[in-house]
Formats: structure tokens, sequence, C-alpha cells
């Protein structure tokens, strides 16, 4: 990931600090040394090892912490990890009665790495807004112009992008009224270049990004013996008959549409399985069956590629699943771009619990990828904005939590 202003532009509010222990921020469970989302940190913000695996360790007990927030009080504003004021845990909240959040907070290890931030709106509100408006937009938008809303947890509103060259159809039109009279001071809508999406299937180039069994994310998939098409992201099993099925991007092909492989040592094509069941559009998430079970022998792991501020791993665990709020430090591994990492910066892309936004690195072919960090399973790489290919700040991934529960599976993680 490049580092710009943009970047840095989170935590715009006074924060309200949980009282912080006189040893300073606490250890909390440091993240592996050799991490791809550790080393890509330490590289990009010039940090010590040291210090990105405590930021990076952070990341999955505040994901769980915020569960917990939203589950237990309409107070929760949402969370978000804040890079420029040194990865800390940020939680929006309503109000001033901080006592039953501050316990939750501790219980997770976290006191003394969290700030509260007052906002106006609940976390749940902004999640209405966001699925209304994307239901909106999905009824509005039609081939060409498009409108497009996310959710920025960390000003504690929806921004809702209209296109600065084009004109709205009337539908379009009556959606913009629709949503400054609905969500009122929640929203702001912005002209923007930046209301699209490319997705990034069907790279015609082949590269060396095919792998041998096992099965594992970050692999290139075929079409066919001659059309490279999208990435491998995880292994699952079905939650009904515990069958296998592999996790890619939904736009890369229809209901039964054969998927294959290269194997390296054989040198030969295999069949890994038929989609079997897919969303695209709104949402984009399908599996796909896996054929030879025994041949493939999938498992829970994911190929991290070695660059410039990564390790490689070819066999990178895939223990959890998480979500990933504003501020989680996420990594792809794509079959074209190979391993890259950067911060979320928005989520709820075009309706709630849609697509996030995150800056890190892809290209095409990469659609499918794995998503991750901390040994965490966190999406499927989708595309990018659309015209931002090739400038790392506008990458989108699907989440993982949501494509699972839809697809009626789970991701296998050992």
């Amino acid at each position: 990931m490049r580092i710009t202003a943009a970047s840095l532009a989170l935590g715009l509010v006074l924060a309200l600090p949980v009282p912080a222990a006189a040893a300073g921020l606490p250890d909390g469970t440091l993240a592996d040394a050799t991490d791809p989302a550790v080393t890509s940190l330490a590289k990009d913000y010039g940090l010590t090892i040291a210090e990105a695996r405590r930021r990076i360790g952070w990341q999955e007990p505040a994901t769980r912490m915020a569960e917990q927030l939203a589950k237990s009080t309409g107070q929760f504003g949402g969370v978000w990890l804040d890079p420029a004021d040194g990865g800390r845990v940020k939680i929006g909240w309503v109000g001033t009665d901080l006592a039953a959040a501050r316990s939750i907070v501790e219980g997770y290890g976290l006191g003394t790495a969290t700030d509260f931030v007052p906002v106006r709106y609940s976390a749940a509100q902004l999640e209405q807004d966001a699925a209304w408006l994307g239901g909106a937009l999905r009824s509005a938008n039609a081939a060409g112009v498009q409108l497009s809303s996310a959710t920025q947890p960390d000003r504690n509103r929806t921004v809702l992008r209209v296109p600065a060259i084009g004109s709205l159809s009337a539908a379009q039109q009556d959606v913009v009224t629709a949503a400054r009279a609905r969500l009122g001071s929640r929203l702001v809508v912005e002209s923007s270049m930046d209301t699209g999406i490319d997705y990034q299937a069907c790279l015609w180039l082949a590269g060396d990004f095919d792998c041998d069994a096992p099965l594992r994310g970050g692999s290139r998939l075929y079409i066919n013996t001659s059309q490279p098409q999208c990435t491998t992201a995880f292994n699952a099993r079905s939650n009904s008959d515990n069958k296998w099925y592999m996790m890619t991007a939904g736009h890369c092909g229809a209901i039964g549409t054969v998927f294959t492989a290269y194997q390296p040592g054989t040198g030969n094509f295999h069949t890994v399985g038929a989609v079997h069941n897919r969303s695209a559009g709104a949402n984009d998430y399908s599996i796909v069956t896996i054929n030879n079970v025994a041949g493939w022998n999938p498992r829970n792991w994911v190929y991290v590629h070695a660059s410039g501020d990564t390790v490689l791993d070819p066999d990178y665990t895939i223990t959890n699943t998480a979500t990933s709020p504003v501020g989680t430090r996420v990594c792809i591994s794509g079959s074209t771009s190979g391993t890259d990492c950067g911060d979320v910066v928005e989520i709820n892309w075009n309706g709630s619990g849609g697509f996030a936004r995150a800056q890190y690195c892809s290209d095409g072919g990469d659609s499918g990828g794995a998503v991750y960090s901390g040994h965490n399973a966190r999406g499927i790489h989708i595309g990018v904005v659309a015209g931002h290919d090739g400038d790392c700040l506008n990458a989108l991934f699907q989440g993982i939590t949501e494509a699972a529960n839809n697809l009626n599976v789970h991701v296998y993680t050992g």
C-alpha cells in the first residue's frame, strides 16, 4: 500500500480515553512476526516489527468486542482502528453512560488501547441507512452512470456519491432526493468520479501463480486450459452435509461453470469442480464443488507470496473468520499481483453488509482472491472502484461472514 493523506484521514473527532495503565499500552495477543499484515504495516508506517505485532494483535479482540457491544446496547456507534493515532481502537458512543461498555472493553484486554468517541448516531442506525440506500441504488442504477454509497463509522455518517460526469436518470435523482430527506444530517452527498466497480476477472495472460495440491487460497483458476479467470479464496464445508467447496467471487462464473487449475508438479490441468451456488451484483461470492477431494486434499491455507514487505509462506494457516472494521489491516493473495496489504477505509459499499473498500494493490485476475490477516479469513476480493486500477487505494472485497452465511457453508479452519 502507498501512504497518502487520504489514508491518514481517520479519527477526526475528540476521543474520551479509557484510563491507561502507567506501564503503557498492553501487549494483548501479539500477532505473528511474519504475518503479512505485520511486515507490511511495519514497512508502510515505519514501525518496528514489535510495534506492528502489537497493533495487528488488537484487531482480533477489537472485532469480537464490537460484536458484543453491538448486541448489548443501543449506544454503540461502531468500531474502527486509527492508523493516525498509533492504530488505537476507537469506539463510537452515543451518550455518556460508559460503565458497562468499559467493563466489556477491559474484558478483552484492550482498556489502555481503546478510546471512546462521542457520536450522534448509533451503528444500528447507520446499518439501517445502508440497507435502505443499498436497496434504493439497486433499483435505480442501470448500465452507464452509477450512484454508490458507503458507511464511514469513523465519521459517523453515510456517504452517497453522485457521478461528476454524466446525467442522472429520473429514478436516480429520486433516490438522491429521498436519501436527503430520509437520512438528513446522517448523509453526505459527494460529487465523485468513483461510483462504479471494475471487476477483476478474465485475465488473459498466464503467469506463475499456479499451485500443486493441496488446494488453498491464492491459486489461479481457469475456465479451460487456455483462459485464466480468477483466484481461489478459502476452502469451505457445507453446514448441512459437510461437503467440500472452494470459495471465490460470484462474478467469476455462472452456476455450472467448470473451473480447472494447473498443477506444475504434474504438468497438467486438473478439474476443481463446477460452480454450485453464487451471488453476483450487490453481493459477490460463490462456492465451487471440489470433485476430487482426496486428490486436491483441501487445507486451511493461503499462499502468501514474497514481496517487498511480505514473507513467503505457501501454507499460511486460516484458523478463524472475522469482520473488518475501518482501520483493519488486511492482505490479499491474488493470482496476478501476488500478496499486498492495506487498511480498510469504508464499509457497506452499496448496501449493508456489502463490500469494504481497502488500500491494497490488485489487478485483473485477482477476483476471488483470499482477503485475510492475523490468520483470520476476512473476505473475497472482487475488484476496484471504477477507474482506479493500479492506484492501490480503492480495492473492494466481499465480507466472508456474509458470504459464508448466505451460502450455508463455513470456512474450513483446520
